[in-house]
């Protein structure tokens, strides 16, 4: 990708080459390989941030706050700004990574001059409501749900799972579901390993002991939820093989273990986002 977009390759992919469009600066010159990778990581950086399992615990919660705060405001730019300029950024329809490298989408037929590409300052005023938008917004959600004591408790199981050994990343919903005017108060536990385990329902067991510490906690829920998750997520690709076990509270203390709801593999895909 890198390559191909710079002088190396005339500014082409071989998605262009077929198009018949290739990218150069608006001042009429291929980009330099390292024009290039800027321009590429501007572009790539909020869809890999997608698939990324951030860990901070036992870090003070200001760090938790403000990690989480770039990464949202990374992702959600890349997804919302650019589909502003995408959509009203007429008609040269540049986008951030296009801004910042001073570079443009024409056609290959056409000569390598000069173009005015100039973008209206109400697009740059809406683009910057955005991202002010979406940072405070960010700080003020996180701080005013970091002081809710039930998710609270919920970073406190979430952080016991994840220092289980061989647990890569953990997600615990505390939610109801209501289905045909029933509604049912379940504890969802979606967990990443490193190693799929031999014995899955002795896994999926362990991690309930370790997020609710024990039985009598879980008769606050009506079903009990644990999904087993191994494979990777980068944004744009994923390969994951996963299996998830459901049981009433009973079921989990008895020692039988839950039943198996499901287990699937997906296959590397490109998500469009």
């Amino acid at each position: 990708m890198v390559p191909a977009n710079s002088s190396l390759f005339g500014g082409q992919t071989i998605g262009m080459r077929l198009l018949k469009i290739r990218v150069q600066t608006v001042s009429g010159e291929l980009l330099s390989p390292g024009q290039s990778a800027v321009r590429y990581l501007i572009f790539a950086v909020p869809y890999f941030c997608n698939g990324l399992f951030l860990t901070l615990h036992g870090t003070p919660q200001w760090v938790e706050i403000l990690a989480g705060v770039v990464l949202g405001t990374i992702f959600v730019i890349g997804i919302l700004g650019n589909t502003y300029l995408l959509l009203f950024n007429r008609p040269s329809r540049r986008l951030l990574h296009d801004l910042v490298t001073r570079s443009i989408v024409v056609k290959a037929a056409s000569p390598r001059t000069a173009i005015q590409a100039p973008v209206a300052l109400g697009h740059l005023v809406a683009f910057a409501a955005i991202v002010v938008a979406i940072l405070l917004g960010g700080l003020w959600l996180a701080q005013r749900v970091g002081t809710i004591a039930d998710f609270r408790a919920l970073e406190r199981a979430q952080a016991a799972v994840e220092r289980m050994p061989g647990v890569v990343a953990a997600g615990i919903n505390d939610g109801t579901i209501t289905m045909n005017g029933r509604s049912s108060h379940v504890l969802t536990i979606t967990t990443r390993i490193v190693n799929w385990p031999s014995d899955e329902k002795t896994a999926a067991e362990g991690i309930v002991v370790a997020a609710t510490g024990q039985c009598s906690t879980l008769t606050a829920f009506d079903t009990i939820r644990v999904a087993l998750i191994r494979g990777f997520d980068i944004g744009i690709a994923r390969v994951n093989r996963q299996k998830v076990f459901s049981g009433r509270p009973a079921e989990w203390c008895s020692g039988a273990g839950p039943a198996s709801d499901s287990s699937a593999e997906s296959l590397p895909a490109q998500v469009p986002l």
